[in-house]
């Protein structure tokens, strides 16, 4: 299996998994370099802000396409997309 990984600062988020793309042969994550690497202002959809150090920036990237693969795998494996389950399996990585 390839897997492609497209710049695209245009998404609404940090990584997206282009769906259909792993039955097609070539999954594809979209990756949003911009807000990756702002100046280090993390904003959440609630509205809340957070300054990110150079280690959480390099964690965020890590886990972005952690998580967005582990759709890819979903799709491969026709499993259901499941977020709480790709989110736990993501952090369990950081935590060993």
């Amino acid at each position: 299996m390839k897997l492609t990984i497209i710049k695209d600062d245009t998404i609404p988020a940090f990584g997206g998994f282009l769906q259909g793309s792993a039955k097609q042969g070539e999954p594809t994550i979209l990756f949003n370099c911009k807000l990756h690497f702002n100046s280090g202002e993390l904003e959440y959809e609630d509205g809340t802000s957070v300054s990110l150090q150079a280690e959480e920036k390099k964690r965020m990237v890590i886990e972005t396409l952690m998580h967005e693969f582990g759709h890819a795998l979903e799709e491969y494996m026709d499993l259901e997309f499941d977020e709480g389950w790709i989110d736990q399996a993501t952090e369990s990585y950081f935590d060993k």
